[in-house]
This record gives C-alpha cells, sequence and structure tokens, in this order.
C-alpha cells in the first residue's frame, strides 16, 4: 500500500512527528512543492542556478497573438482524449519494474537509428543517441536501490524516487532535437507517460519515435504525439504532472503563466541545462518512515522488565 501511496512522507506503525531534517525530509509533492523534499539528501541541487534567466526584453518583443496557442473545440476534444489515455496508462507503466522500462527505451534507441531525419533538425543524430544510451544507464544507477536515512534505533527512514505522472514534453521550432530526444527518454525511463506536444517541424519524427516505441510492446497511451493547438487544454486538465521544456523555448513563459493559474498541486516546469539534474527534476521524492519495533525489528525495546532485588 505504501508503495501505491502519492503521498510525500508515509507513516507506518507510528506518529506523524513532522519533518526532521535528514531524517525524515518534507516537501515535494502536490501543494507542498515541486522539486525534492527540504531537508533531503537532494535538496541542495534545487538552490543552484543552472543558467542565466533569458533576456526579458526578449520576451517581451513576442507578439502576444502568437502565443495564444489554443484550437477549436475538436482540438480540445483531442487534446482530453490524450490525457485520458495517457492517465490509463500511466497508472500500469509507473509500477512496470526498472529493468523492463529501460528494456524498452533502449530498444527505442536501437530502432531510431535507422529512420531518416529531416536534414538539418538532428546535427549528429548517433550523438544524440549515445548520450540517451548513457543517460539511461545513468537512470539505472539512480533509481536501483532506495535511499536509507539515517534515524534512531528501532526506526526505519527510506527515501524512494518515484515518477511524477503524464509529463508533457514541449518541442517547437525553439527547441533544440537533442535536447527533445533526452527529455522524451528521461521521462519514459523514469515511469512517467509522455504526451509530447510539438510543431510541425517536429511532427513527422515524433510520430516515428512513437510508432518505434510502440513495436517494442509497450501500450499505445504510454508515449503520445500532439500538435500545438492541443496545448493550452492540456496545460488546463488535471492529469497533467508537470511540462519539459527547452530553457531557451520562447514559450516557456506562457506555459508557467497557464501552469500558474491551475488550482490544486502545484506543477513544475522542468528546465536543466545538466541531463543528471533532468533526471531527478522528473522524479518525486516519497519517505517511508516505519516504526520497526512495532513489526518485530527490535522487540526489546518494546519490553522493560523489572528484576526482583
Amino acid at each position: 500500500m505504501a508503495k501505491l501511496s502519492r503521498a510525500g512522507n508515509v507513516y507506518i506503525n507510528r506518529n506523524m512527528i513532522g519533518a526532521i531534517v535528514g531524517v525524515q525530509p518534507f516537501g515535494g509533492r502536490g501543494l507542498s512543492g515541486t522539486g525534492p523534499k527540504a531537508g533531503g539528501p537532494n535538496y541542495l541541487s534545487r538552490l543552484v542556478v543552472e543558467k542565466a534567466t533569458p533576456d526579458e526584453e526578449k520576451i517581451q518583443l513576442l507578439p502576444r497573438q502568437e502565443l495564444a496557442l489554443s484550437g477549436d473545440e475538436n482540438a480540445q476534444n483531442q487534446a482530453i482524449q490524450f490525457m485520458e489515455t495517457a492517465e490509463c496508462a500511466q497508472q500500469k507503466w509507473r509500477l512496470t519494474d526498472l529493468n523492463t522500462r529501460v528494456s524498452h527505451v533502449r530498444q527505442l534507441l536501437a530502432k531510431i537509428a535507422h529512420v531518416e531525419i529531416v536534414e538539418g533538425l538532428a546535427d549528429d543524430l548517433n550523438l544524440t543517441l549515445a548520450v540517451a544510451r548513457d543517460q539511461l544507464i545513468n537512470i539505472e544507477k539512480r533509481m536501483k536501490k532506495p535511499q536509507e536515512l539515517p534515524g534512531p534505533t528501532g526506526e526505519s527512514n527510506v527515501i524512494y524516487l518515484e515518477n511524477r505522472g503524464n509529463i508533457m514534453c514541449f518541442a517547437n521550432d525553439n527547441v533544440s532535437f537533442h535536447f527533445w530526444v533526452m527529455s522524451v527518454v528521461t521521462a519514459l525511463a523514469t515511469g512517467n507517460t509522455v504526451i509530447s506536444v510539438v510543431s510541425d517541424l517536429f511532427y513527422d519524427e515524433a510520430l516515428a519515435f512513437r510508432d518505434k516505441f510502440i513495436s517494442t510492446g509497450a501500450d499505445v497511451g504510454i508515449l503520445q504525439v500532439a500538435r500545438l493547438n492541443h496545448l493550452e487544454t492540456m496545460l488546463a486538465h488535471p492529469a497533467l504532472s508537470g511540462v519539459v521544456v527547452d530553457s531557451s523555448c520562447d514559450r516557456k513563459h506562457y506555459i508557467s503563466e497557464k501552469l500558474a493559474q491551475r488550482s490544486g498541486a502545484i506543477l513544475p516546469v522542468i528546465t536543466s541545462e545538466y541531463y543528471d539534474n533532468l533526471i531527478q527534476r522528473l522524479l518525486t521524492e516519497k519517505t517511508i518512515s516505519i516504526d520497526t519495533t512495532a513489526s518485530g525489528g527490535n522487540t526489546s525495546l518494546m519490553t522493560l522488565i523489572e528484576e526482583d532485588e
């Protein structure tokens, strides 16, 4: 049951006594934030700026009408169907074991090596695929084993890394092909379902990715491809769990504004210049604290025997 729970902190056979730095880190899910848990081993990375903020002057020069990426009623219905399909698929995908997930993505990369890429879209497909394969190795290392945290005798505190849910990987003409591939590969391997919203520049290649991924035996809802006119409806859908977008993309601020207008859980806009940080940003943390004395871990702590003098 603890594994199925989407809570950030789970207490078993014990009271909820609040967060203890380094032992029971807090936050990072729902209304408690979008990054690693406060007081946890991965928290420091979220206090570091990877790259300078884009020039505000350039952002202001973007015509407002270009940011209105809403579609007609038919496009809105299609967008809702994409999200509902992803939500259904992710219930099983998130519980699929790590080795199986990574195997599907490795097969995808092998198949993509034989797909024709539009000239100029990918400067070096072989390099992109090589970096993606290294990313899978890093994901395996990161997620293979949960991390035990220090704590008092008679108590177990373990931090687990889990998928976020349904992730949008956005790519318009300002997003590099390399970053788009890395975002899709990382999101899938970490257990997220992916809806890739792409411009016409990426659309045929995105469909090829989807078809090759399905040919590995994966569920059709795990990786889907949508167009720009589906964007606004998807950003408002309750099944969305976060958006990955290149930091140089001119739509990043529009996406941030739309996510900020939502009610309910805080959703992250994930931009990362370093792919090891991209792994962390596509995962959430769950701390499970167990009173092991109550489960037989150290029964001597439960009994006090007074000896007759």
